[in-house]
């Protein structure tokens, strides 16, 4: 909190005033909140998939983990997702290939 404001406010309130944003930050954010599911991230899934990717690469581990614990398709343009993805140990789409399968 900054003088009783949230770091929320003062960021991204002007962004979504001079987009046009119909429910404003606090219903887009109230709504991502909605849709969230919660996992505890699992030790084991992150040591499964950590070999794919270069030292360094602590977030892409995570977030392909969580794609391992909960079944989830990532959709990534990134190539650090290509060595698991040709293991095939996660499902990893291009956003192109995303696009052209859920639209």
């Amino acid at each position: 909190m900054i003088e009783g404001r949230s770091i929320l406010n003062i960021y991204l309130e002007p962004n979504f005033h001079a987009h046009g944003c119909p429910i404003g930050h606090e219903g887009f954010f109230g709504l991502v909140r909605s849709k969230v599911v919660v996992i505890e991230q699992s030790e084991a899934d992150s040591l499964k998939c950590k070999p794919f990717f270069p030292v360094g690469s602590a977030a892409d581990v995570v977030h392909a983990a969580t794609c391992l614990h909960t079944g989830a398709v990532l959709i990534s343009n990134d190539a650090h997702f290509d060595g698991i993805k040709e293991v095939d140990i996660i499902e990893v789409w291009s956003i192109t290939d995303a696009i052209k399968e859920l639209f």
